[in-house]
């Protein structure tokens, strides 16, 4: 849903082509991207990667609201929409800990 989104404002003709603003939604998302090829890899890395996707996804419209308005907003909504980066995250975790190669 959110890169049809980022597709769809670069292809629209009033939409500038590339903008800075753009960057606090295309960069968490091919972090997160990143992350989960990560987490396939090494569990308890990507465990905790995914969990700073988390982090990443539900701060980024906040911190938008510093820079570009004037009033600063806390966007609550985004963090139940990074939800599945936190539960996904925490269960890479647990797999890590009983999997076969983790040395406590």
């Amino acid at each position: 849903m959110l890169i049809g989104e980022t597709i769809m404002t670069f292809r629209d003709e009033e939409y500038p082509r590339f903008n800075v603003e753009s960057l606090f939604v295309i960069v968490p998302v091919i972090f997160t991207i990143a992350f989960y090829g990560i987490a396939w890899w090494r569990e308890k890395i990507g465990g905790w990667l995914l969990v700073a996707a988390y982090m990443l996804l539900s701060m980024s419209p906040t911190l938008h609201t510093l820079v570009y308005d004037k009033s600063f907003h806390v966007y609550l909504g985004m963090w139940l929409f990074a939800s599945p980066y936190l539960i996904s995250g925490v269960l890479f975790l647990v797999a890590a800990r009983f999997s076969p190669e983790y040395n406590p």
